[in-house]
């Protein structure tokens, strides 16, 4: 059920949710709609999914384990598709303007897997560094055939392009030393890049050619520690929106409340408004991930976390939500871009997983990504299952619940990213 955000204190409960303005809550005319979600097929023991929408609406998720999945029907339904040909680790996936389809793959250095055919079968592979201590890497597509890579290579935020559909890539480059976790890189253009980060406070890697140089922006102080993974977000008009969880305290583990945030910059990043708490403070919250449509309307989601039981502490890391049952909540504004935005929050669905999310400790595999599908709905792909049962307190540390399986909810009515 929507419930009503304020700015910095608790949430009321009424029948959706709002950051007010100055002059007080107020009760939207229409919220989102969502389909039943949707179990892709031969997902068993998949997680961290990722996904991107074709041209023409045609859906495509992938996951770590190479596997790739599409929809024809705007999510109604899935079919397996060819593996990419990386060696598994952290994955994510691009569609260029040609319906070519990127797949990148962590292990063997970071490469990106082709489909020219919808992703039936992945025609070449090309690695995008030579190799380093390497983690969570992330692809974005623009234009035709351009393809934005980064990848942690050890403290450092390592970035190549290529500008022929990953036939080849050119050489890495550092864009930061010190860039913690960073998020997804957007390709909001051929030309404009921009890279999400920690390192003391939220930051952003900015590129106006295509990646040759870089300005470093401060975004946000954090009052505790981030939780993974900041994510950013350009509208057509050219607003900047950048998402981030932070914990409230710096110790794991943590017992500070996680909170999801966003703010918003109109100036290219330079500046940047006030960060609006979006989630609930009472429950757990985590992986927030962004996308923006027309000028001011944004949609943010994350899994939100609802205790079982009343919670006295005020301990909300997702790694020791052990009586906490799961969902996917969604933030959307169709103002995002104003002095004082006017935010809503609702489910998206119902629970999806129970016990811990634990990034820290085994289990359920963590991020999920939200995408825009043509006409502005929005489509989720994120993991379900993977419950935590009691037996699995009796191996604390090596494993709480098993790795689930990966479903995909759209987005059917209401506002969107574009109109309504």
């Amino acid at each position: 059920m929507p419930s009503t955000l304020a700015l910095g204190c608790a949430s009321l409960l009424v029948a959706a949710v709002l950051v007010p303005a100055a002059a007080g809550l107020t009760t939207p005319s229409s919220v989102p709609t969502f389909a039943p979600p949707v179990d892709l097929p031969d997902a068993e023991g998949f997680g961290e999914p990722s996904i991107a929408a074709a041209p023409d609406g045609t859906l495509y998720i992938v996951a770590p384990g190479t596997a790739t999945w599409r929809s024809d029907n705007a999510g109604a339904s899935w079919t397996r598709q060819a593996n990419t040909l990386g060696n598994g680790g952290d994955s994510d996936v691009g569609v260029d303007l040609d319906g070519l389809v990127y797949g990148s793959d962590l292990s063997n250095r970071a490469p990106v897997s082709v489909s020219t055919n919808r992703a039936a079968t992945y025609t070449y592979v090309t690695a995008t560094v030579p190799g380093g201590n390497l983690d969570r890497e992330w692809i974005s597509v623009a234009g035709h055939g351009d393809v934005y890579a980064t990848v942690r290579d050890g403290n450092a935020l390592v970035f190549s392009a290529s500008h022929d559909a990953a036939h080849t890539f050119s050489s890495p480059v550092t864009v930061v030393e010190n860039g913690g976790w960073p998020g997804n890189i957007l390709a909001a253009s051929p030309l404009d890049l921009y890279i999400p980060y920690s390192s003391g406070g939220m930051k952003l890697a900015v590129s106006h050619d295509a990646g040759v140089t870089w300005t470093l922006r401060d975004v946000a102080d954090i009052a505790g520690a981030d939780c993974l993974f900041p994510a950013v977000a350009r509208d057509a008009a050219g607003t900047l929106y950048a998402v981030w969880c932070e914990l409230g305290g710096v110790a794991y583990p943590s017992t500070g409340k996680a909170k999801v945030f966003v703010t918003a910059s109109a100036d290219d990043g330079a500046t940047w408004s006030t960060p609006v708490l979006l989630s609930d403070d009472a429950d757990y919250n985590t992986y927030p991930w962004v996308t923006a449509g027309s000028a001011g309307r944004v949609m943010v989601a994350w899994y939100e976390g609802i205790p079982r039981l009343p919670d006295p502490l005020p301990m909300r890391d997702a790694g020791l939500a052990f009586l906490v049952d799961w969902h996917v909540e969604v933030a959307w504004s169709t103002t995002a871009d104003q002095a004082i935005p006017g935010w809503q929050r609702e489910a998206a669905t119902g629970v999806s997983h129970s016990g811990p999310i634990a990034h820290e400790l085994g289990g359920l595999l963590d991020f999920f990504e939200i995408t825009e599908q043509p006409g502005g709905n929005l489509a989720i792909a994120y993991v379900t299952g993977g419950d935590l049962v009691p037996a699995d307190l009796l191996s604390l540390g090596n494993g709480l619940g098993s790795v689930g399986s990966l479903a995909a909810v759209v987005q059917t009515g209401g506002p969107n990213l574009r109109a309504g």
